[in-house]
């Protein structure tokens, strides 16, 4: 094989490529990932063994500062990059773009993006594709389940759970107040839709349950089906607000009867 600048990249994805595991859980969405850390330190030693070297050069920075639900403020930063990958003979300078966001200050989101773009540019110039954070790994959906039996005169039949003992026990859905994983992934799902990105839905989801649950918990997987509900039904109303707003801007000034609603708060 030549000992090209794509020999070269080609090797060292065969050397990482396929050996990276996920080291990283996301207890929100539930799905395992390879942390920023070990993506460039790694990548960054294959590459170097072969003689090549990333150059990330930024060449711009925008920063929106938004304000949540309950009025806290938002930094939301997009960088541009130009990524000059190099073995001292051939190179190839590519655009490339990270994204961040922060509640802090300014620079923490810029600096979420720098490090989100330099990740994201590594592991798919080397191929690296367990433990991506875009949802391909998500749980797939729930299959149909069957009618709970019921006995002769309709109610439904106990379910038989085993106690600490051993002994079976009469016992009707296990922990009953927990939302279901289909309304954990509605949820998600609404969340994205609304919100635009990964990273802001995070940082928000983690606001509203902490609003939805008086301070008990940032979790989602905390929630109960009541503040589930809560969190879907005010998603829900804010998704239809935000289509309803989209096409007034179609209608008439003095025709739009959705002018004066008021948004809805967590």
């Amino acid at each position: 094989m030549a000992n090209t600048l794509a020999a070269k990249i080609a090797k060292a994805s065969a050397d990482v490529g396929g050996r990276l595991k996920a080291d990283k859980t996301n207890t929100q969405d539930r799905y395992n990932y390879i942390s920023a850390d070990k993506i460039l330190a790694e990548c960054g030693q294959a590459l170097a063994a072969v003689g090549v070297s990333v150059i990330p050069a930024m060449t711009d920075a925008d920063i929106n500062i938004g304000e949540t639900a309950g009025g806290k403020r938002r930094f939301d930063a997009r960088v541009a990059f130009v990524m000059t990958v190099t073995d001292g003979e051939t190179e190839s300078a590519q655009p490339w773009f990270g994204f961040g966001a922060d509640y802090t200050t300014p620079d923490k989101a810029v600096y979420k993006a720098v490090t989100s773009g330099h990740k994201y540019f590594l592991s798919k110039l080397l191929m690296i594709g367990e433990g991506n954070e875009d949802g391909e790994h998500e749980a797939a959906p729930e299959a149909p389940q069957q009618a709970p039996a019921r006995q002769a005169n309709g109610k439904p039949a106990p379910v038989q759970v085993a106690t600490g003992n051993g002994a079976p026990s009469a016992q009707n859905g296990g922990d009953s107040d927990k939302p279901s994983d289909k309304q954990q992934r509605a949820l998600h799902a609404k969340g994205m839709d609304f919100y635009g990105s990964k990273e802001v839905w995070t940082l928000k989801r983690a606001e509203i349950v902490k609003s939805v649950t008086h301070g008990r918990s940032e979790s989602a997987s905390d929630l109960t089906k009541a503040e589930m509900k809560v969190l879907l039904d005010g998603l829900d109303a804010k998704i239809k607000a935000r289509d309803a707003e989209d096409a007034a801007d179609e209608i008439p000034e003095g025709d739009n009867p959705f002018e004066d609603a008021p948004e809805m708060e967590f």
